[in-house]
């Protein structure tokens, strides 16, 4: 459908003229020599030069954004919202838009928004053709609105649920990454107020490849990827993509998420940084503050059980990155394939207590697994001959047999 903006194209009037006019007239930017090539350079393109976006696609709430003729911007914009071939509705440009009228040098009104019976037609013909296809277009001239960030073909969850690769999402993640941060670079220019909070980061962690992985809960809005401005102690460029899940705490209109940043920005507890995620409306994220920074492995181990619910085409690519990066992880000195787990101690004041519970250990069989106990202060050690090791059914699956010959215990410990 649309490509998202790109720097070429972003918020620099003079270059609109440029090639572009019904008449051959190049706009050129430094003074004319002449009078006569000073009113040639003058001229605008002959009929109206259209420029807009749209901001933010919501067919549950609104869809709104700005546009404007160069030549007349003073003038209102008819719009219209096609569903494929066919015309839902129109509007005319009539909100305020000071960020555009600041980066076009122009007078006028070039907000629009799309609400109320025009999105409830829209949301019907999409229930009958899952797979439409939405465009804003301008009355009578067909030029077709190019979305700020990632263009939604469509609201649907079937759109979201897109079958991935068996392998090689994690690249297909990495470049998308890439290519936001891109985008993001593009928008340096637009001015960033922070005019309405759709959701909270609750918790971040920078990992081995430089990637910000995080997790918190935002407004629904169809989209799952989006290039960033985060405006901390300066403006950064980033690409964001993540996947959705369902939260009990949170309204049916948000959702929680876990996703990645790629971005040169650095998370620090010093600071509150907003993170920009419909450029130019001042929809944000916000850190909690101090910001939760994180190990890594405490945040994935909080995602994994959503994977199954995961409402992303992004899922399988931050399965795979959270796979390639923990088989890579150097294991701590004292790490030790052993497990044990106690399930019940009955403590006898002045005496000792009784322990219940099991060991594993892939190597060899446990025949005394519980040597001693550290209750606080004091070392309590078990009676031998009051030691038991009897087999423990419940936990088989996890073992071989030979491990499980002997792998719970009861013993006496006395101090």
């Amino acid at each position: 459908m649309n490509s998202p903006a790109t720097p070429e194209n972003e918020y620099e009037p003079e270059i609109f003229y440029e090639n572009n006019s019904a008449t051959g007239v190049v706009i050129g930017t430094g003074k004319a020599e002449s009078p006569k090539l000073e009113a040639a350079l003058s001229q605008k393109p002959a009929g109206p030069v259209f420029e807009g976006r749209v901001d933010y696609f919501d067919l549950n709430s609104t869809i709104n954004g700005w546009a404007l003729n160069i030549n007349e911007s003073e003038t209102p914009v008819t719009l219209e919202l096609w569903a494929d071939d066919q015309v839902l509705g129109a509007c005319e440009t009539g909100l305020p838009r000071p960020d555009v009228l600041n980066a076009f040098k122009c007078e006028g009104l070039p907000g629009y928004a799309f609400e109320g019976e025009i999105l409830a037609r829209a949301r019907s013909y999409q229930e009958i053709n899952p797979g439409v296809v939405f465009a804003i277009r301008t009355a009578g001239s067909g030029f077709t609105l190019k979305f700020t960030n990632s263009t939604p073909t469509s609201g649907s969850a079937e759109a979201l649920d897109e079958e991935e690769p068996e392998s090689g999402a994690d690249l297909t993640l990495l470049g998308r990454l890439s290519a936001l941060e891109g985008e993001a670079h593009g928008l340096y220019g637009i001015p960033v107020r922070p005019d309405s909070c759709i959701g909270f980061i609750e918790a971040m962690a920078r990992d081995e490849n430089n990637l910000i992985w995080v997790i918190g809960w935002m407004q629904r809005d169809g989209m799952v990827d989006r290039p960033v401005i985060i405006q901390d102690d300066a403006k950064y460029a980033g690409g964001f993509a993540y996947t959705l899940f369902n939260r009990p705490d949170l309204p049916a209109e948000a959702a929680g998420f876990v996703g990645l940043l790629q971005t040169d920005w650095q998370p620090s507890t010093d600071t509150a940084p907003l993170f920009f995620v419909q450029i130019g409306t001042g929809r944000h994220l916000r850190a909690v503050s101090p910001v939760n920074i994180v190990p890594k492995t405490t945040l994935v181990s909080y995602a994994k059980p959503h994977w199954q619910s995961a409402e992303s085409k992004h899922t399988l690519g931050l399965k795979q990155l959270v796979a390639q990066s923990q088989s890579w992880d150097i294991l701590p000195e004292d790490y030790s394939a052993e497990r044990m787990a106690v399930e019940d101690v009955q403590v006898i004041p002045k005496f000792g207590c009784f322990v219940t519970g099991w060991a594993l250990s892939p190597t060899k069989k446990a025949r005394h697994p519980a040597s001693a106990r550290r209750p606080g202060r004091h070392v309590v050690r078990p009676v031998g001959h009051y030691l038991q090791a009897p087999p423990r059914p419940v936990v088989r699956p996890a073992q071989c047999r030979r491990c499980l010959a002997a792998c719970g215990f009861f013993g006496i410990f006395r101090r």
